[in-house]
């Protein structure tokens, strides 16, 4: 079995997974800002 991936495959495979990082970020932006920085964020969902 073999497979032909190509260039094209390849670039939007990792658009895509760009794409999702961004949105994760994005909609999470403070617990982000607060992971990267070091400080610590209040959640935003509540458990139980």
């Amino acid at each position: 079995m073999k497979l032909n991936i190509t260039k094209r495959e390849v670039r939007a495979f990792l658009l895509g997974i760009l794409a999702m990082l961004l949105f994760v970020v994005i909609y999470e932006w403070k617990e982000f800002k607060a992971g990267f920085t070091g400080s610590v964020a209040t959640p935003t969902e509540i458990t139980k």
